[in-house]
């Protein structure tokens, strides 16, 4: 069952559209309210946000996302991004999903 709700999430995130800025913020902060659901909040301060997923620990520090191992502590992931709610999206997504997006 939890495999399937992973599956259907993954699959609804990794929709891409092409539309306007205001649109394609509205979908990033859906999919960051459907993906909030399967990980453990640590810090969520302005420009600053640390979630704990399935895959590691996720961190969108301003326009910067990285994925870090739980175990080891060493980023295993890093990206800039063009803003702080991509890079939260982005963070959430690695930790929830294991998802790389290229």
């Amino acid at each position: 069952m939890i495999n399937k709700v992973m599956q259907d999430l993954q699959a609804q995130v990794a929709i891409k559209i092409i539309a306007d800025k205001v649109t394609l913020e509205m979908k990033l902060k859906k999919d960051i309210l459907l993906m909030r659901k399967h990980a453990s909040f640590f810090d969520v301060k302005p420009r600053y946000f640390v979630c704990h997923g399935p895959y590691g620990r996720g961190v969108a520090d301003k326009k910067d996302a990285t994925l870090f191992n739980i175990i080891t502590k060493e980023p295993i992931k890093w990206r800039p991004l063009k803003s702080h709610l991509y890079a939260v999206h982005t963070a959430l997504r690695w930790a929830v999903l294991g998802v790389a997006e290229e």
